[in-house]
């Protein structure tokens, strides 16, 4: 069988090996170097794995409550020594943040 170039050489899939006779459909890369095919085969077991990460993964919740600006210096109070100045910075950002989000 005769491929996209004219030539008989078989196309297998990249992933799997497969010969192109052996799957219903083989998909070639955009670009011709370095060219690569994949399987409707593959193609359905890279999608099964992707929304196993979905599923697996949580989606990032928003805490429903906001830090006070003095429970932020507080906070970094112990683990910050010193830098006065930038701790206000925080509270103020903090502040900031609170207001604007409610």
């Amino acid at each position: 069988m005769k491929n996209k170039s004219g030539s008989d050489e078989i196309l297998r899939c990249s992933f799997c090996h497969k010969s192109q006779d052996a799957v219903a459909k083989l998909i070639s890369s955009p670009s011709d170097y370095p060219r690569a095919y994949i399987c409707d085969e593959c193609v359905a077991v890279c999608n099964s794995i992707l929304e196993d990460d979905r599923t697996a993964t949580p989606q990032a919740t928003t805490p429903n409550q906001l830090p006070k600006p003095q429970e932020v210096k507080t906070f970094l109070d112990e683990y910050v020594i010193g830098q006065e100045q930038t701790k206000k910075n925080w509270r103020s950002r903090s502040t900031t943040t609170t207001s604007a989000s409610s």
